[in-house]
């Protein structure tokens, strides 16, 4: 069966957003790029604090969602296990680098009566990009076409459910993006082609978000339903892992003319300091050593870890 997904959709990462509420879709930044990772919990409707619209059968009219969300120091490795207040402690992870974001979210729950418990797990980064290219004018208009690819497992038991979404965003102040969301296992990719000013920098936000506990639902966008989607009380035993800690991986960096044919000889400047190619990011040496190591004693001390926040 292939995987669901929600196509061209801004409903799940927004809604995802709209928990996440410690962080914005696109961070405020004192620089030209950064980097960003979390894990957060939710443990179940608050009356009497709105937050946001909801449909009916999420929280009730009136209600918000009891949020709690732990950033990762500049998006390195956070990891840690919640407990829900009901069940057993649930392990999250994220991490964010320029060109690969890691995240993984799981979830076990046992409601006596309809609620919402859920954890997410996000990284995204910030970048900016200067493009240049032999014989190519500064100003010079053209395109650019960034791909993403990304793989993973979603799994699910009982009332549990879970998704992921992972997107694209440019332009700062505008509504040019891409994202796709998936309710179940995929190997898939999220790319865009991108109007640029050779020689002039741009922005780059990309995103991976994992969500697992209660279920996501659609809903008709209303008043009543503004994202198009929205948390699911439900009552009984569900789990819940989506586990995309894999990365969501840089593949392709392409700039083409107006004519859209690739540019011969691109050369790639960034406001970080990454090396990129038209393969994505260009590896320093032992970078994949560092990196092994480095998620291995994350893995340590994921497993020292009984219980990050207390319900």
């Amino acid at each position: 069966m292939p995987p669901a997904l929600r196509p061209g959709s801004l409903s799940g990462t927004a809604l995802l957003l709209a928990f996440i509420t410690a962080v914005s879709v696109r961070p405020a930044l004192a620089s030209s790029f950064s980097l960003e990772s979390g894990i957060g919990t939710n443990r179940g409707c608050t009356p009497g604090v709105p937050v946001m619209p909801l449909p009916p059968g999420a929280c009730p009219q009136g209600d918000g969602l009891v949020n709690n969300v732990i950033l990762g120091p500049n998006g390195g490795l956070i990891t840690g296990t919640f407990n829900l207040g009901f069940s057993a402690p649930s392990p999250t992870a994220a991490l964010a680098q320029f060109g690969a974001l890691h995240a993984s979210a799981a979830a076990t729950f046992s409601l006596p009566s309809p609620d919402t418990r859920f954890v997410v797990a996000f990284a995204q980064a910030v970048e900016q990009l200067t493009i240049t290219a032999p014989g190519v004018a500064s100003g010079t208009p053209g395109f650019f076409d960034v791909s993403f690819g990304f793989d993973g497992v979603i799994s699910s038991s009982g009332a549990g459910g879970g998704e992921v979404c992972a997107g694209l965003d440019w332009n700062a102040g505008t509504s040019d993006s891409q994202v796709n969301c998936y309710s179940s296992s995929t190997s898939s990719a999220v790319a865009a082609r991108i109007p640029i000013f050779y020689g002039v920098p741009f922005e780059l936000f990309y995103y991976l978000q994992t969500y697992a506990g209660t279920p996501i639902v659609d809903c008709p966008v209303s008043p009543a339903c503004p994202l198009g989607a929205s948390f699911l009380e439900v009552s009984g035993s569900g789990s819940a892992s989506t586990d995309f800690f894999n990365t969501m991986s840089l593949t392709g960096m392409v700039p083409l003319d107006q004519s859209f044919a690739p540019v011969a000889n691109p050369q790639f400047s960034s406001a970080s300091g990454t090396q990129y190619s038209v393969n994505g990011v260009v590896p320093e040496p032992g970078s994949l050593l560092l990196l092994g190591s480095g998620l291995a004693l994350g893995a340590r001390r994921w497993r020292r870890r009984t219980r990050l926040v207390r319900p």
